[in-house]
This record gives structure tokens, C-alpha cells and sequence, in this order.
């Protein structure tokens, strides 16, 4: 197999794939999304001679870099090269509101969410959301731009600095929470790996924020509502982050369609990156 690696920067999650990939036997070709191109003319766009694409990095850029970017995603998926994840699938994961939208259409727990673009839109909001809500940007990781607030004064300034800088205001109510979270990594239909994300000093159980991983078996209502999410959304691998609530029940909060897996690669003996590399394999037998 001749796997293409879509990255944004090579980092470790790239470097753990190549090391999987030479060891199955197959090689790889490093595709950075900042330096395509797509032409018209016949066969222009298959000169990567990839067997099947894996998406570990999806960089920032304008809005006609991105949307150049995920118009060529979308070709090479309509040639038929088996993708992880196909973009309808980044798409939906990558934007918050539909995420929600769709969790919360296919009757998933998920927390009550409003998306606004004026303070006053946001002032309702508050107080419908039970003045107590998490502001978080409409694309983003790892708790960057995650906010509570409990103030409605502070909120409302907070509101219209963002929207002074032309964002969206994506509202949630705030979920009580043990100080914990749990990351299920979910791949073609079974979950490969799962921990827990501790945390003391914040609210948020982000590793980039300091929460420490511990190995988690999940339950069975673990495992059905990480694949639901998942499926829902169309993904062949996802991280999906629940929040157990103080009730014994639990929250999608997110389902991460490039998920980063290297926190739980240190609390599992699993090659995890060899999974993913074995699923591709199967998937380019299976389109062969």
C-alpha cells in the first residue's frame, strides 16, 4: 500500500504512522494540504499515486485556503481513494454546531447549545441556558478559547469582544462534573483505546491544559454512545470525549475527526498508530 499522509506539520502522530506503516510494509507519501494543487486536465490530480489517504493535519489558513483545501479532499474522494475521514465526515466533526446539531437530532445526550451573533441573541441565551454556560470558538482544540461564565456583565463583555472580531458566540449550559473525563478513540466501529482525563486545577480535562491520563475500560453505555456519536456523524475514526454527570449519566461533548492519540498511546501497551495502518490496508483490499 502507498499511504498518503495529509499532515499540517510533522509531528509525532505522522512520525508514529510511517513507523506503523514501514513495519506492515508499505510505504508513505507526506502530502502537505499548504502546497497542493488541482487541475482539470485528465489524470493531473492522481500523480500522488496514492492507495488510500489518512488526515492527521488540516493547517489554518484564509478562507479560500481552506475551502481550496477541502474542495481537493472531496476530489480525491470522489476517485475512489479510501479516506480517513472522508470530508462530509471532517466537516461534521470539525464544526461544533453541526456536531451538536446532528448528535442532538439523532436523540444523543448532548449539552443544550446556541449559537448567536449578537448580544442580545447571547443575552437570551444566558439566561435560557440556565446562567451558567461554556462559550467555545466554533472551530477549535484542545480548550483553546473555552470559557465559563457565571457573570452575566462579564459574559456580555466577553460577547461583544468576539463579536468585535466578526466570531460567532457557540453557547452551552455548563455540565456538573466529577474532575474527570473520558476519551474513547473509535475506529471502523470499535473503540481501539480508552482513558480518563484527570484534572484539580481547572475545569476543563484537556491534556494541553495539564489533566493526566489514566487507562479506562469502558462500559457497555460508554461504548454504545461512542460509536452512535461516531456513526452519527460518519466518521471511521474519531476521539469522543464524554462527560460523566453528577447523576451517574453522561454528555457528548465533542467528537474529534483528527483525533490525536498521544496521551492515550502512553497509558495503552497497543501500537495505536498500527491499528489505524491496518485499517487502511483492508480498506484499499476491500476497494481493489
Amino acid at each position: 500500500m502507498n499511504l498518503g499522509l495529509i499532515i499540517g506539520k510533522l509531528g509525532w502522530h505522522a512520525l508514529a504512522v510511517e513507523q506503523a506503516a514501514h513495519h506492515e510494509g508499505h510505504t508513505v507519501v507526506r502530502i502537505d494540504l499548504r502546497a497542493i494543487q488541482a487541475k482539470t486536465t485528465p489524470d493531473a490530480n492522481r500523480d500522488l499515486r496514492c492507495d488510500a489517504m489518512l488526515v492527521r493535519g488540516l493547517p489554518t489558513g484564509s478562507f479560500e485556503q481552506i475551502t481550496l483545501r477541502m474542495d481537493w479532499l472531496k476530489m480525491q474522494d470522489s476517485m475512489g481513494i479510501p479516506m480517513l475521514n472522508r470530508p462530509a465526515a471532517l466537516e461534521a466533526c470539525i464544526d461544533k454546531w453541526e456536531t451538536s446539531w446532528r448528535l442532538h437530532e439523532a436523540g444523543l445526550p448532548t449539552p443544550s447549545t446556541c449559537v448567536c451573533q449578537t448580544t442580545w441573541q447571547a443575552h437570551r441565551a444566558f439566561e435560557h441556558l440556565g446562567n451558567d454556560v461554556v462559550i467555545k470558538p466554533l472551530f477549535g482544540s484542545q480548550g483553546k478559547g473555552v470559557q465559563r461564565f457565571q457573570s452575566k456583565d462579564l459574559f456580555i463583555q466577553e460577547c461583544e469582544t468576539r463579536i468585535g472580531k466578526n466570531e460567532v458566540i457557540y453557547l452551552q449550559q455548563y455540565i456538573q462534573h466529577p474532575p474527570y473525563d473520558l476519551r474513547l478513540l473509535v475506529l471502523a466501529g470499535q473503540v481501539i483505546g480508552a482513558m480518563k482525563r484527570h484534572i484539580q486545577a481547572d475545569w476543563r480535562s484537556n491534556i494541553a491544559l495539564g489533566a493526566k491520563p489514566e487507562a479506562h475500560l469502558p462500559t457497555a453505555k460508554e461504548t454504545e454512545l461512542a460509536l452512535a456519536a461516531v456513526q452519527t456523524l460518519g466518521a471511521g475514526l474519531a476521539g469522543v470525549d464524554l462527560l460523566p454527570t453528577l447523576d451517574g449519566q453522561y454528555q457528548i461533548i465533542e467528537v474529534n475527526g483528527v483525533p490525536g492519540w498521544q496521551a492515550l498511546q502512553s497509558v495503552h501497551t497497543m501500537d495505536l498508530a498500527q491499528y489505524v495502518v491496518k485499517e487502511m490496508a483492508r480498506r484499499v483490499s476491500r476497494s481493489g
